[in-house]
């Protein structure tokens, strides 16, 4: 019996630039058709966006708003209580990747990396130094985490376990007007700092909820089964802006006229 075998493409095919492009691209009429089409509008698309990126977009707008798009109407004098929070959170991530994850070198260069590129941006050179101090306490964290001290485990849990209740408290304040924290009503929390608030505590609080209701739709029981397929089915085919709509407008007609829910719980209620 004669053995059937395949030839392979001559050198100079296989590991040429070229010969890859001749072999998926341009092998047939047909994709040679439209590999040609799609270089073209792919030139014509990426010029149109250079073009604009380069020469029509005001960039200005953003600069001059950039704080208003990180913080809302956040008080300045007390975004000091933001930069501890962040702060908090680089050391505590520099910890955790010496610790659980040692030989993950794509996670150690971005904690280094990204702050030194977010300060890029347009910023003030004081919010730019404040920006690099991010890479300097991951890399402290980073360091105290390769050197093993004992029980730093159990410490970098419990830091991960407090951070959330903490950054909300300095986000919202402790005193009164006058107090070294003072309230900060969350009708001027906005930008990305809610933007973030809202995604962490919804992450934080649903997870448990889900594992919950996967846990009832395989249960034995019938009751508990078909109420977690309902209430899985039912918010699934819910739009967001739908929950959230009824959260913010309709909530407070079914409360007594005397209790008032904060504007924010009922958005991180609603997504929870």
């Amino acid at each position: 019996m004669s053995q059937v075998t395949d030839s392979l493409p001559p050198l100079t095919e296989r590991f040429t630039v070229l010969g890859w492009l001749r072999k998926n691209l341009f092998n047939t009429w047909p994709n040679s058709l439209l590999s040609i089409l799609a270089i073209l509008f792919v030139y014509w698309a990426g010029r149109g966006l250079l073009t604009w990126i380069f020469t029509v977009a005001e960039w200005n707008v953003v600069a001059v708003n950039l704080r208003l798009f990180m913080i809302g109407q956040y008080p300045a004098d007390q975004a000091w209580r933001l930069w501890i929070g962040i702060y908090f959170l680089a050391f505590l991530i520099g910890n955790s990747l010496a610790i659980w994850a040692p030989h993950s070198r794509a996670w150690t260069i971005s904690l280094f990396v990204l702050p030194i590129l977010l300060a890029i941006l347009p910023f003030s050179a004081i919010v730019r130094l404040e920006i690099l101090g991010l890479s300097l306490l991951g890399a402290i964290g980073w360091f105290l985490g390769r050197s093993q001290l004992s029980g730093l485990r159990r410490i970098v849990v419990i830091g991960w376990i407090i951070f959330l209740p903490v950054f909300v408290l300095l986000i919202h304040g402790l005193t009164g007007e006058n107090g070294s924290i003072p309230v900060v009503r969350t009708n001027v929390w906005g930008g990305l700092l809610l933007t973030f608030l809202l995604t962490v505590i919804g992450i934080f609080f649903s997870f448990p909820l889900g594992v919950l209701l996967a846990l009832g739709r395989r249960s034995n029981l019938p009751i508990v089964r078909w109420f977690s397929i309902g209430y899985i089915e039912l918010v699934r085919g819910v739009p967001l802006i739908t929950i959230l709509f009824m959260a913010q407008l309709m909530l407070p007609l079914f409360l007594p006229a005397n209790i008032t829910v904060d504007r924010v719980l009922r958005a991180m209620v609603g997504i929870i």
